[in-house]
Parts: structure tokens; C-alpha cells; sequence
């Protein structure tokens, strides 16, 4: 009766545990430990089994982190051939320090309306942003000096002049301490400027007004979300549309950094706007493209329901064949595995698509840490399709794979295999069960990444529990061959509920199943 109890109970919890699984958005290289607060990782002091689901909002966009430091050409760098530099080299006026730090003196010469009295205190202004022994504070701190700078662009000067305000703007922007002071000079008309700004015919202009928007949505949240709010970013699109390459480049990638902040979206200017950003997927320039679909990678963790939107554009042939693109290939991965979150039919419309083949052919590629991960979510969310498509030698190559692969590509792979195992049916258990996984799962449960190390215990329990169920030692001799015992004495330790749990469980069970050997 006693055996009957536990078995049951075991069986409710795995129950339980996969049932809580989801798929991951947008996760490249697992965070490490250092990443969570020691105090509290899972987002609750308690270790319910509901926290499982926390974690993965917590650590869903870690792969679009990662898209992030990816050395990129940057919009300055697109902009060279366009606007002049910052501060030009000839006809400068040495700045006069009481005109530069007086808001009074500076207002008076921005509001004469004489384009030479305008362009000398700008270019004072510059100069003196870039002396060590100069200081800005007192025009900072100015609301009427930042609000005349804002009103410079409301006139009818050259365009050499308004290029050099917006310079200016620039500058000053990411100097302003007061939050409240930085509100005011957005509500002042900075961003309502950018309409007429991007709309120019004139290309230096507009590229001004791409460093300007992009600008704003870097140092002010407030910034960016007026930007979205004004639908800003749809004139950003329609300057991506346009025949100058230097200018469709630094579009692109002034929305790929406008959306590349994990704070919250409103839905609604996103769905506006989705069908028009899927146009720019057929751009003739690779780092456009690539741009874009970090777009739809950062859209799709912030707002996982607009990845149904995405289907509806019928866009999914097309991203499966920029699979077949090197360059593209990395990020289009990411995209997808976001959009595996869908129904069974549409995910079942990327299968006729030839997904699958292209994921397994990855695996033994550059790509095989993303192919995996993508994998591991299929098989999460619609686990009644996948498996069964999986190769009989596809499990042995995969483990034989990861015994020799970096860290990146093991910790993915390792997990896809522990997720394969625990969707599995149970009479496939003892297959799974081999000396070199139990190897693999014993060194991620010192990865210090805790939903790996989850997902490892989770199929060490339930091995165990299928071998309660079979009256068999098998598996506690090969925990007690391999470092498993060390690596769960250093899991308790940890001040992490839901592991510790799982990692006294096992220990428990090997000490009672040695001690009743012996």
C-alpha cells in the first residue's frame, strides 16, 4: 500500500510538472546564475509548481539579448555619407563660457531669427559638450532655453541650420537629469517634429530625423513610447521603402533598437503596423532584412498574441526559405521558435514548409544551439506531431552530438533531449535510461542555469519513478556511477525552493535505495 501511495504521488507531481511546461520564447544562450536574484529566483518564495511559468516570462527574451550584442553596423555609420559631422571644422567662433552657460544670453541669440547668430551659439554649444572643463548644467536645467531649442524646429530656416538644431537637440537630449524636465521637452514638440522631419525630401534632413528618433527611444521610455503612441515608426517604415540604401539601412535598424526594449507595447499601434513591417522582409539589403526580423523577434516576446497576426500575414513559406540564406539564418531560427507558441494547424503550415528537414540538417551546423531550441519548443507544444517524426537513431546521435559540443550548442541540445524524455511515453523510458545521458544530465545539474538544472532533476525523478514502478535499481546504480550525488549535494545548498526539492527527492531516494541494498 505504501509502494502505491508513493507512486501515485510521484505521478500526480510529474503530472504536474509537465503540464506546466511552455514554450520559450526567444532564448539563446541560457542565462547564467548570476542573472536571477539569489534571494528569490523564480519570482515567488514558495516552490510552486506554478513558478515554472514565471521563469519563462522572466527569461524569455535572453536570446533577443543576445541578437543584441551581436556586432552590427551601426545607424551613425549608415548616416556617414549623408549628414556632415557634428561639429564642423571651419568658422568656429571658441565659445565664450558666459554665453554658454547662461539660458538667458543663449535664448536671446535662438530666438533672433538670424541664421548666423543661430548656427555660432549651436556650434558654442557643441564645442562645449565635448570640453571636460565645460558644463551644460545650467542650459539642462533651463525649461525655457529647452523649450525655444525645441521651437527652432517649428521655423522655416535652411536646411543646413535645422540639420545642426537637431544636432544640438541630440546632444543636449541624453544631459537632461530631471525626468520631468525630459518629458517636457518630448511634450514640447521634439517627437511631433519628427512627422515633417522623416517626411522631408531632403536626405540629410531626414537622416537628422532617423538619429533624432532613434535618439529619444534610447534614453527616454517616455520617448519611445510617444514614438509607437504617434505611430512614428510608420514613417520610419516608409523611409525604409525608399531608393537610397544608406537611408533604408539606418531605418531598419532605428526600429530594430525602437523595439528592442523589453518593456511592455500597446497592442493595438503594433497590429497597425505588422502587415507594413512584413513588407520590408523583401528588402535587397541583407542588414534590412536581418533588422526587420529582429523586429518581429523582439514584437513576438513582448507581445507573444500578435505571433497568430504574424500567421495571418501568410508569411510563412517566405521566412522558411531565408532558411536557406547563412547570413539571415541565425535570427529567422528566432523568429520562428517564437511563433511555435501557434496552433497545431499552423505550426503544422511551417512542417509543409519543410521546417522540420531544414531543423535537422541544422543541428550539425553553426546554427544547431538555435535548431535545438526551436526543437525543444515544438516538441513542448505539440509534442504529438513532433515525436513521432523524430529518426530511431535521432535521440543516440543527439546525446553523441552534445558529449563533444561547445557549451552553447550542449546546454541547448541536453535540453531538447530532457524535453523529449519527459513528453516521451513512458515504455520508452528505460531506452532513454543509457550511462552516457545520465552522464549529460549530471554535468547540466552544474550548469548554475536553473531551468536547465530543473529540467534535468525533473527527468531524473522521473526515471526514478518509472524504475518505483518496475522495482528496479538500475537507475540509482548508475546515479551513484556517475557525479549525479555530487552535484545534487551542491544543489541543496542553494537558496533555490524548486531545486532543493527536487534535489533532497533524488538524494533521499538513492541513500534509502543503497541503504536497503547493503
Amino acid at each position: 500500500m505504501k509502494k502505491y501511495l508513493i507512486e501515485k504521488k510521484h505521478s500526480l507531481f510529474m503530472k504536474k510538472v509537465i503540464e506546466s511546461y511552455n514554450p520559450r520564447l526567444s532564448n539563446h544562450i541560457f542565462p547564467s546564475v548570476e542573472e536571477y536574484d539569489s534571494s528569490d529566483p523564480f519570482g515567488s518564495s514558495n516552490s510552486s509548481i506554478s513558478d515554472y511559468k514565471k521563469q519563462y516570462q522572466n527569461e524569455r527574451c535572453s536570446r533577443s539579448l543576445n541578437l543584441r550584442q551581436i556586432h552590427r553596423t551601426s545607424l551613425q555609420d549608415f548616416l556617414t555619407q549623408i549628414l556632415p559631422p557634428v561639429v564642423p571644422t571651419e568658422h568656429i567662433v571658441l565659445p565664450d563660457i558666459n554665453h554658454i552657460l547662461d539660458p538667458e544670453k543663449c535664448i536671446q541669440q535662438l530666438i533672433s531669427k538670424d541664421e548666423n547668430i543661430i548656427s555660432n551659439i549651436l556650434n558654442q554649444i557643441l564645442l562645449a559638450s565635448q570640453n571636460a572643463n565645460l558644463t551644460l548644467d545650467s542650459l539642462c536645467s533651463s525649461s525655457d532655453f529647452l523649450n525655444t531649442l525645441a521651437d527652432c524646429l517649428n521655423h522655416d530656416y535652411s536646411i543646413p541650420l535645422v540639420v545642426q538644431v537637431i544636432q544640438t537637440i541630440i546632444t543636449i537630449f541624453p544631459l537632461l537629469e530631471s525626468p520631468e524636465l525630459m518629458e517636457e521637452f518630448i511634450d514640447d514638440g521634439i517627437v511631433m517634429s519628427l512627422y515633417d522631419l522623416l517626411s522631408s525630401d531632403d536626405l540629410m534632413i531626414i537622416a537628422a530625423g532617423i538619429q533624432l528618433t532613434d535618439k529619444i527611444c534610447e534614453i527616454s521610455s517616455y520617448g519611445r513610447d510617444a514614438v509607437i503612441c504617434l505611430e512614428i515608426h510608420k514613417c520610419l517604415i516608409n523611409v525604409a521603402k525608399s531608393e537610397n540604401n544608406a537611408l533604408v539601412n539606418a531605418a531598419c535598424e532605428a526600429l530594430r533598437k525602437l523595439f528592442a526594449y523589453s518593456e511592455y507595447i500597446d497592442t493595438i499601434p503594433l497590429l497597425n503596423s505588422i502587415e507594413q513591417l512584413a513588407e520590408l522582409l523583401t528588402l535587397n539589403s541583407h542588414s534590412a532584412v536581418e533588422a526587420i526580423l529582429i523586429c518581429f523577434v523582439e514584437i513576438t516576446n513582448i507581445q507573444p498574441s500578435l505571433v497568430f497576426s504574424i500567421y495571418n500575414l501568410n508569411i510563412l513559406p517566405y521566412l522558411i526559405s531565408l532558411l536557406s540564406d547563412e547570413y539571415l539564418k541565425p535570427v529567422t531560427l528566432r523568429l520562428i521558435g517564437n511563433l511555435c507558441i501557434a496552433q497545431p494547424s499552423q505550426i503544422q503550415m511551417m512542417f509543409d514548409c519543410g521546417l522540420f528537414q531544414i531543423l535537422m540538417e541544422s543541428i550539425y551546423s553553426t546554427c544547431a544551439s538555435d535548431a535545438f531550441w526551436v526543437l525543444s519548443n515544438l516538441v513542448e507544444a505539440v509534442p504529438q506531431m513532433i515525436l513521432p517524426l523524430l529518426p530511431q537513431n535521432m535521440f543516440h546521435d543527439a546525446v553523441t552530438l552534445c558529449e563533444n559540443a561547445s557549451i552553447e550548442i550542449k546546454k541547448e541540445g541536453i535540453f531538447f533531449l530532457a524535453t523529449v524524455i519527459l513528453f516521451s511515453e513512458k515504455e520508452k523510458m528505460h531506452d532513454f535510461m543509457t550511462t552516457n545521458m545520465i552522464d549529460l544530465l549530471s554535468e547540466m545539474l552544474g550548469s548554475g542555469v536553473p531551468l536547465i538544472v530543473l529540467r534535468c532533476l525533473d527527468v531524473l525523478m522521473l526515471f526514478v519513478h518509472n524504475q518505483i514502478c518496475n522495482n528496479s535499481q538500475e537507475i540509482i546504480s548508475l546515479l551513484l556511477q556517475s557525479d549525479a550525488t555530487d552535484r545534487l549535494e551542491e544543489l541543496i545548498e542553494q537558496d533555490q525552493p524548486m531545486i532543493t526539492e527536487r534535489a533532497k527527492y533524488l538524494l533521499n531516494h538513492v541513500d534509502c535505495s543503497f541503504y536497503q541494498s547493503h
